[in-house]
């Protein structure tokens, strides 16, 4: 027998659970168990790399390359651009406990050269722009900021190959991106509500 295991956070109400196995020779045998706990508290980490399904990219795939080094063992990168975007990567963390998350950048050792990458947090329509200088960084995980995702399809950070410097001249390098939870935090106002306003009597 070989056991997997993982842990899978939830939101409240029904979910299908569906088991796969086959029987290739032999006598086969599946058992499946599971348990309860709480949420995912402080701390919690969110990690999508570039080989998982999180992960999506555009742009020719002739001048989009493939290298085993970085986090994991694998990254992709491509030449700079210097204004047009024409290839960029979007890592969704799907996020399912709501809350304040940090967001941190992996820089490895090599394939990284640009001076001004311009990672893009988008919540939802609502975008944070952080210029990251990579030549800063070796082999370790850099923060873009805390901040609040609810959950949902419109959350991920995109890093497109338009970074200003000349053409052609540097590394844009599309590795992993961490989420981890952070402390409390009110989640932020409805989009065009306003506080509201007393007036004396």
């Amino acid at each position: 027998r070989t056991t997997h295991s993982a842990s899978i956070y939830l939101n409240a109400g029904t979910h299908q659970v569906r088991v796969e196995y086959f029987e290739q020779t032999g006598v086969a045998v599946c058992i499946v168990n599971w348990t309860g706990g709480p949420g995912p508290g402080p701390g919690y980490e969110i990690i999508v790399d570039d080989r998982d399904p999180g992960f999506i990219w555009g742009g020719p795939a002739g001048s989009f390359y493939s290298r085993a080094t970085g986090f994991r063992g694998a990254l992709y990168w491509t030449w700079n651009s210097t204004s047009t975007i024409h290839h960029w990567g979007k890592w969704f963390p799907h996020v399912t406990q709501p809350g304040n998350y940090t967001v941190y950048a992996y820089i490895a050792s090599r394939y990284f050269g640009s001076k001004s990458a311009r990672y893009v947090i988008n919540l939802n329509g609502v975008q944070h722009t952080r210029v990251v200088n990579q030549n800063n960084y070796y082999n370790q995980w850099v923060s873009l900021g805390t901040y609040y995702f609810g959950g949902g399809s419109g959350e991920y950070v995109f890093l497109g190959d338009a970074t200003g410097e000349a053409y052609a001249t540097r590394y844009v390098c599309f590795d992993a991106m961490k989420f981890v939870k952070q402390n409390g935090g009110a989640p932020p106002p409805p989009q065009g509500s306003h506080p509201a306003r007393l007036r004396p009597q």
